[in-house]
């Protein structure tokens, strides 16, 4: 349960752009293996979300590590001002516990 609930606060901060409470939920070493090869140049490199939806569909328990997979749903505000047409991707997330706290440790996105 804690997983799922951290996995909503990740998401809500996305869609805030909130890199304060992003730096709280991901580990300093934070992987985002992000497929779309764009190249950022904002201080924030957080897309603008219009909405951001998460099914988890696996969850497995190994040790001091969670897997968690399933599916975004999102539209963006490009640069442009325009919204995007909504979009869908897996995603595939690495939670890891140490000292008591989970962070999320990798992100992946296909």
């Amino acid at each position: 349960m804690e997983i799922l609930h951290m996995e909503g606060l990740e998401r809500h901060a996305l869609m805030k752009r909130d890199l304060s409470a992003l730096k709280n939920i991901w580990r300093g070493d934070f992987t985002l293996d992000d497929p779309q090869n764009e190249i950022v140049t904002d201080e924030n490199p957080i897309p603008f979300y219009v909405s951001l939806g998460r099914m988890v569909e696996n969850f497995y328990h190994a040790d001091n590590a969670v897997y968690t997979s399933g599916s975004e749903f999102f539209q963006k505000l490009n640069t442009s001002g325009k919204v995007e047409d909504r979009s869908e991707w897996k995603f595939f997330h690495t939670w890891t516990r140490a000292h008591g706290v989970w962070k999320l440790s990798i992100k992946s996105h296909k």
